[in-house]
């Protein structure tokens, strides 16, 4: 979506927002508070509101003949008007423009490839909103279009992350075309947004972690990208901060054959596929059948490049000018300058970063060191001296920014010599010629007296080298097989070949290998199988396993992270294992308990208090309540998972109130929660349990009785299905299976505090 202009498609959120707004003062704070200080934005936002009306006030008495609330809200025709009389005409030399197909009006178009458009469109139904619409251009739909085209639609609809764009929709016109519908990103190029806003070293680096995140989910579904460029990086605001969200996958490849369907037939015959500047080695070969996700790491190392200097480590005009072949060799060939080496060359106003105090000489001394070697790491040319995943290259960056050691480190000076001779191969050759001649004879002179001399050092190193062999060897061995062994379980329950796997991964523990987010997704699929199966304690003892391998350094938890690990805790209790939840709950603590993410504060008050806990692990959770409580008295949703969102926010207030024995607090906190229009049974039933327990010691006890039945009938017809399915993160309309084991031991809980009546 190269040609979107962020500006605009805010400028249009804004619009259709303040159109719902009755009265003219709130409506007029609103404008003032999502336009803040941005001219531009609001003279476009006024641009389009004086289309509306010409009188006066926005929303007067109107005549007849002037556009009306209603007619800009409730009819499409209205939209037409309103968009023409602020200037903005359709395309008139673009037919698809004004189209209605199903429930989509296109808009405008904002971006275009060879073989397919990309459109603004408004949807009407279920959902009113604008969204990013993809089609097929006429004449194009050939069967390698359309596979590349549905190759596309289904590495996106794998995708399940918060900085990656979600496909809504997919279908055929009337006519047989291919399209779908995914996400609208408003953002801009991250590049762009790190010089815009001025971002110093330690901002850009957190958000190129949060691209690396997104990057990990697609290769742990198995698709590789092969094209990230700033561009198609874009950053754009949610819950008060930046997110970077990944976007085309339109070159995207599976890792394994089959998996994006007949597509990969399409993408082995040609010749150059992805943009030059930002190509790892391989993937600017011919060919190109046996990249990995490797070469993305090196494309990342490409954009971290950019992100510290300003400039991508070749020169893309030049690039250009020295033609197919050439360019090929310099990708391949020639090592580029360290960032801190590059920065000398690099104008100032090419990055923020270098017009702040200090300028060059304090950003290169930054630079300098670690950051040097974690980028020139990701952009080895031999991809086996790479990071071995995209999890591996963010986790050295978040030990560099909490002033850890780092696993880069400069190439030996014996690798440096090998890759000297490898690019000066014949002058190395003939000067090596030139001193064997010179020293033939000193060499046949001095032979007999060094032999014997030479041999007792090698006896002796060859002893030296033996022990330590025989002492590491066994370890090495260990940990390759039980890495084999992870890789190999996660084919396997891809195929649905659980027993297998769990075989292969039984005698696996965390200390023999590191911990990494492909494990931990390995021992939470045989978690949940053998929870369907009824094992609970084999179940506890692979989600100990899951939450010890995603204990990789984080600076908060991730969307994926989070669902995981919200399962440990239902499933300990469950199997028994108190002193093992205790352990987990502390260390939850320690690891996000700092959080300023309402996000996180709640799933952290959801893992540690949900069951009864000591007095020293309530305190450190308090202060959770607070950025809740903030977040709550803001909230300003819209949409149906706002208010999802919101009402769990709500429940995890009730909660913690509860359990510091603020009884009033939680019977408040409850029924507010249970006026919410979200109709997740988990959370109501949960509510009544609250509500119950608080009401019981405050001495209503026939309400407390009449709060513990209405969560009873819940649970009782809700959890029998659940236990039937226990898939993976479930489903948000009946409730994720956790929270109904949750909703479970709460009842029980409610249960021993108020008495039934005989």
């Amino acid at each position: 979506m190269d040609g979107l202009d962020p500006i605009q498609v805010r400028a249009d959120e804004i619009f259709f927002s303040a159109l719902e707004i009755e009265i003219d003062t709130e409506r007029d704070a609103y404008i003032e508070k999502a336009c803040a200080s941005d001219a531009r934005l609001r003279e476009r936002v006024d641009r389009l509101l004086s289309a509306v009306s010409e009188s006066e006030s926005f929303f007067s008495e109107a005549a007849p003949t002037q556009i009306t609330t209603a007619d800009v809200v409730q009819t499409l025709d209205g939209l037409d008007k309103v968009l023409e009389k602020a200037g903005r005409v359709f395309e008139e030399e673009d037919e698809e423009v004004g189209k209605q197909i199903g429930p989509y009006k296109l808009l405008r178009k904002i971006g275009e490839g060879g073989s397919g458009n990309v459109y603004v469109a408004e949807q009407s139904a279920p959902v009113r909103r604008l969204v990013a619409f993809k089609i097929i251009k006429r004449g194009m739909d050939t069967k390698s279009v359309i596979a590349r085209f549905e190759s596309e639609r289904q590495a996106l609809a794998m995708m399940d992350h918060p900085n990656i764009a979600h496909v809504y929709d997919a279908g055929k016109t009337e006519t047989g075309r291919p399209f779908f519908v995914m996400e609208l990103v408003s953002g801009i190029p991250i590049t762009r947004y790190c010089n815009a806003n001025g971002l110093g070293l330690r901002q850009r680096l957190e958000l190129f972690v949060q691209v690396c995140h997104a990057v990990q989910h697609a290769h742990q579904k198995g698709i590789i990208h092969r094209d990230i460029k700033p561009s198609n990086v874009l950053v754009d605001l949610y819950e008060g901060g930046a997110r970077p969200r990944v976007i085309d996958f339109g070159i995207a490849k599976a890792v394994h054959k089959g998996l994006l369907g007949d597509a990969e037939g399409f993408t082995v015959i040609e010749p150059f596929v992805g943009t030059p500047t930002y190509m790892s080695p391989e993937q600017a070969q011919m060919g190109g059948d046996d990249l990995d996700t490797r070469s993305d790491i090196y494309s990342l190392g490409t954009l971290l490049y950019e992100l510290l200097t300003g400039q991508t480590p070749f020169d893309a005009k030049v690039l250009a000018e020295e033609g197919v072949d050439a360019m090929r060799r310099t990708l391949m060939n020639q090592e580029p300058q360290r960032p801190s080496v590059r920065l000398k060359n690099v104008a100032p106003e090419s990055n923020s970063m270098l017009t702040t105090k200090g300028g060059v000489a304090e950003l290169e001394r930054a630079l300098s060191g670690d950051l040097d070697w974690i980028v020139m790491k990701a952009l080895e040319k031999d991809r086996t001296r790479r990071y071995e995943t995209v999890d591996a290259f963010s986790t050295d960056i978040t030990r560099y920014l909490n002033f850890e050691p780092v696993t880069a480190r400069p190439p030996s000076r014996r690798y440096q010599f090998q890759k000297m001779v490898r690019r000066n191969r014949g002058a190395v050759f003939s000067a090596a010629a030139v001193l064997a001649v010179l020293l033939a004879g000193l060499t046949v002179s001095s032979w007999l007296l060094v032999r014997e001399r030479v041999a007792r050092r090698r006896a002796v190193t060859a002893e030296q080298q033996a022990k330590e062999a025989r002492k590491s060897e066994a370890q090495l061995r260990v940990e390759a097989e039980a890495r084999e062994a992870i890789a190999m379980a996660a084919v396997l329950l891809n195929r649905e070949q659980f027993e297998a796997a769990e075989e292969l991964v039984a005698d696996v523990e965390l200390p023999v290998i590191k911990p990494s987010l492909e494990a931990g997704a390995v021992f939470l699929d045989l978690a949940e199988w053998n929870l369907q199966r009824g094992e609970w304690n084999t179940a506890a003892a692979h989600m100990l396993r899951f939450a010890r391998a995603v204990q990789v350094d984080k600076s908060d938890l991730t969307d994926d992270a989070t669902r995981g690990l919200l399962c440990v805790s239902p499933t300990l209790i469950v199997a028994g294992d108190q002193e093992e939840y205790r352990k987990f709950a502390w260390e939850i603590i320690r690891r996000f308990g700092q959080t300023q993410n309402p996000i996180a504060a709640e799933q952290v008050i959801k893992m540690c208090i949900t069951f009864p806990c000591d007095e020293a692990l309530l305190k450190e959770v308090e202060p959770l309540g607070g950025i809740l409580r903030e977040t709550i008295s803001n909230f300003r949703g819209r949409t149906q998972w706002d208010i999802y969102i919101h009402a769990w926010r709500m429940w995890a207030v009730s909660l913690l109130e509860y359990r510091l024995g603020h009884y009033d607090e939680a019977v408040y906190w409850s029924r507010g929660n249970l006026k919410s229009v979200d109709e997740t049974p988990t959370r109501i039933a949960m509510n009544h349990t609250i509500l119950a327990c608080s009401l019981y010691h405050l001495g209503h006890h026939d309400e407390a009785l009449a709060e513990l039945q209405a969560a009873e009938k819940i649970i009782k017809v809700g959890l029998p299905l659940r236990l039937e399915r226990v898939v993976r993160i479930g489903n948000n309309a009946e409730g994720y299976w956790f929270d109904w084991f949750s909703a479970y031991l709460l009842l029980n809980e409610a249960q021993q505090i108020v008495p039934s009546p005989l």
